[in-house]
Order: C-alpha cells, then structure tokens, then sequence
C-alpha cells in the first residue's frame, strides 16, 4: 500500500478547509442531494464527499453508508490520493493497483474495488477533498461521459460547499462586530456588498427609531431620504470594486430617514 503525498500547500489547505467548519459532527446536508444524485447517476452503491485533514478524512455527505460506519485515517483513503492530482482519479479495479492491493478497504468485509473521485477545490484551488463513488465490484467501463459527469457534480458540491463557507465567515464577522460596537455610544450599520444590513448596534437602531432586532435584512437605503439613495449606492459601488464596504462612511450633507418618516441630518 502506496500512503497518499502531503501536498506541498498543506497548511495553506488546512486553513482553507478550517474556513468552511466542518467535521465529523458537523457535516453539511446541503451536500445530501448531490451524493443522492450520484449513486443514481453511475448505478453506484456508495456516493461520498470526503473532507482531508491532516492526518484524518471524515464524511461531509455520503449516501450507502451504514451507521456504523466512521471516518478513516488519511494514510488508507483513496480521497487523499484524489486531492493530491487534478482531475478525475479511476481505480478500475483496486486489488490490481498498486497503490491499495493490500489496503484494508480493499482486503477487508468492506471489500471496495471500484473508485472514482474529484477533488473539491476552494475558490483559491486549495483541494479541500473529494465527491467519489465506490462499488464492492471492479468497473472497467467509466468513460470520458462519466468523467464529465462526476466533474458537473462535484462542481455543484463545490458551490455548496462555498456558501457554507461565507454563513461561517458571516457569522464569525459578525460576531467580531459585536463585540466591537454593541455598546459604543457611536451608531455603527454593518451591511454587504448588497447593501442588506446585518447588524448595528443600540446607538444606531435608536437612532433611526427601530428596535436592534429590525436591522438585519433591511437595505441600508431605507435609512436615507429617496434623494440621496444613489449617492449611497454609488458609495457602495465604489467600496466593493476597492475590496470591501469595511469602514465605509456616509459623507456629511445627507439627509437621514428615521422609521416614523422624520428626517435629519447626517454626519
């Protein structure tokens, strides 16, 4: 047995795959359907999307696996040698490589012969793992069409895997903002590139005469008169193509709007 090659970017790509809070606890279903679709796309028993820690793989999805069934340590995954190449990696038929002739997976009651599998990238190409499907008997006969297939589909659970990694980093950031402005005297409004409010804070929702809870989900253009709205988002236009709204603020001259229609001024 041929152990899988730590990658060159190793701790870049654990740091990435940290991004998206995954574990073996805390598996994504989003990633569900995608592995659903794939047991019946290729006529496969077992369909997984493995995550590769450093010495460890554990399930973020899998369909044909029975309860009892944990995460493996990286030195006998086929997914381990999956991330370590591009492209689709087909083991047509297990007990005649030489890589995983003598694997336990291979010689054990789960019996795997057959793998195919695609890494899963982040959006910097770090290789996070693998979508792969696996059968107890050899196939000889995954062409050029299935490739393609499985490459659509791991795309899809690449997608899936990115918005989780944004909820993450959403949360994590907004934490960090209450942390800072929950009790500044200052009113702070936190808002995406959409300009959807996600947080602010006593000063501010008191400020504009709503309650803390009413912000998230909001357009921070309510909170200027119709007038000045394309001039915020203008300004917001502008922060994004620099790389971020962070510590964007709203120039002096324009003309609030509280949640009872009174206007005043900002700045």
């Amino acid at each position: 047995m041929k152990c899988p090659p730590i990658l060159a970017t190793e701790q870049e790509r654990l740091q990435a795959l940290s991004e998206y809070g995954l574990s073996h606890d805390r598996p994504l279903p989003s990633l569900d359907p995608v592995v659903r679709i794939a047991v019946r796309m290729f006529g496969m028993p077992v369909a997984l999307v493995n995550m590769i820690g450093s010495d460890h793989v554990f399930f973020a999805a899998s369909a044909g696996l029975g309860p009892a069934q944990v995460d493996m340590g990286r030195d006998v995954s086929f997914c381990a040698h999956t991330i370590a190449q591009d492209g689709v990696m087909v083991v047509s038929d297990a007990l005649q490589d030489e890589r995983f002739h003598d694997n336990h997976l291979v010689t054990g009651a789960s019996a795997l012969r057959f793998y195919a599998g695609v890494p899963l990238l982040s959006p910097e190409g770090h290789p996070l793992g693998a979508l792969c499907v696996i059968d107890h008997r050899p196939h000889h006969d995954f062409s050029d069409e299935d490739r393609a297939r499985l490459r659509e589909l791991a795309r899809m659970a690449a997608d899936r895997l990115e918005l989780r990694r944004v909820e993450i980093s959403t949360e994590q950031a907004k934490r960090s903002f209450e942390d800072f402005a929950r009790h500044s005297p200052t009113a702070v409004v936190w808002f995406d590139e959409q300009g959807g409010i996600v947080a602010w804070n006593d000063a501010a929702a008191s400020l504009y005469g709503y309650g803390v809870a009413d912000g998230a989900g909001r357009s921070v253009l309510t909170l200027v008169v119709e007038p000045d709205r394309p001039m915020v988002q203008d300004l917001i236009a502008r922060a994004v193509a620099a790389g971020s709204v962070d510590g964007m603020t709203i120039p002096r001259g324009m003309t609030g709007l509280r949640s009872d229609g009174s206007e005043f001024q900002l700045g």
